[in-house]
């Protein structure tokens, strides 16, 4: 698809920013059909527009240091089988040490410690917050702002060495 980008004329960035909106879109309806379903099969109330309003923007906002993440895989890798076998590793890890797969309650010792402080789950955990008023982990926003700064500026350096 990229190289038919190429031929025509159409530059990364565009490229990019595409890839990005379009993931956007697809957070928003998954999300929206979750609470939905919610709603109507286990009485879930739906939050205050305002509330809804901040979750999404937090949920976006949010998403930007994965999108960078992926669009520095995807200059770095060759192809895509490479890239996908890059990306599979690091996304089994982000959703192990996030509580995605195993609850953080029944992780215990290092591993626990570790998932504490990877910076997706203390985001979940504020996006929980969110609509619940409560944490599981309570963010520390230095640390989180220190890994999103690294990541942006590492998708900056590869962006501009490939660009």
């Amino acid at each position: 698809m990229y190289q038919l980008f190429v031929q025509r004329g159409i530059k990364k960035l565009f490229y990019i920013i595409a890839q990005i909106v379009s993931f956007m879109i697809i957070i928003f309806c998954s999300t929206l059909v979750i609470l939905v379903v919610a709603h109507y099969a286990y009485d879930y109330e739906f939050p205050k527009l305002s509330l809804l309003i901040l979750f999404y923007l937090k949920l976006y906002l949010y998403s930007i240091p994965f999108c960078l993440l992926a669009m520095i895989i995807g200059l770095l890798a060759k192809n895509t089988a490479t890239a996908s076998a890059i990306a599979m590793p690091l996304m089994f890890l982000s959703f192990f040490f996030s509580g995605m797969m195993i609850p953080l309650a029944q992780l215990s010792g290092g591993i626990r410690k570790i998932a504490d402080n990877f910076f997706l789950t203390q985001l979940l955990s504020d996006l929980n917050h969110t609509l619940t008023s409560n944490y599981t982990v309570v963010p520390n926003w230095s640390r989180i702002s220190l890994s999103v700064g690294l990541i942006c500026l590492l998708a900056l350096l590869v962006y501009r060495r490939k660009a």
